[in-house]
């Protein structure tokens, strides 16, 4: 499906007229009919406004996360695991949900470009003020602002870390953290 196609199947099932859709964004008729027969293609700036006037994502208005093509693509892997799932009692099911809720998260880190991943042994306590939930986001980001400004990439977390724990120590030193 084309971006036009796309874009002219959301507006009517959104029962906007074209005429409406160009006022609502500020555009001459005569360009989003362009747009809707792929004469032209709207930038950016002109995308985003028009997927949120229209309440879908920029993914679905170009075509690529069309609910209706979702559903034809689903594999027989799939089904097969789907099947399984559903024969699962709900304690099997609870556990097979926080298993792929998990390891979403880590794909999603890995794409982010958060993939490192470092060990800290429980031996080693928490620096003071920093609670366990706020170190386990500090140690998935690639890196830290600090001081206004951005670290440099090629210095490690462990490394940040220690200049974090020596911040808060100075700073409870001088009492301003309480």
């Amino acid at each position: 499906m084309t971006f036009g196609e796309s874009l002219i199947s959301i507006r009517k099932q959104k029962g906007i007229s074209r005429k409406d859709f160009a006022a609502q964004l500020e555009i001459p008729y005569t360009t989003l009919r362009n747009y809707e027969t792929d004469q032209r293609e709207p930038g950016h700036h002109l995308l985003i406004r028009m997927a949120m006037a229209l309440d879908v994502s920029v993914d679905e208005l170009v075509g690529r996360n069309n609910p209706a093509q979702r559903k034809e693509s689903v594999s027989p892997a799939a089904m097969a695991l789907a099947k399984d799932y559903d024969d699962l009692d709900p304690h099997g099911q609870k556990i097979v949900r926080a298993v792929t809720d998990e390891e979403k998260k880590r794909m999603e880190a890995e794409n982010a470009g958060k993939s490192r991943r470092y060990i800290v042994k429980k031996s080693r306590p928490l620096p003071d003020g920093m609670t366990e939930e706020a170190f386990s986001r500090y140690m998935t980001t690639p890196f830290a602002a600090r001081d206004g400004g951005l670290q440099s990439s090629n210095i490690t977390r462990a490394r940040h870390l220690k200049a974090l724990e020596e911040d808060i120590r100075k700073k409870k030193e001088r009492g301003a953290l309480d």
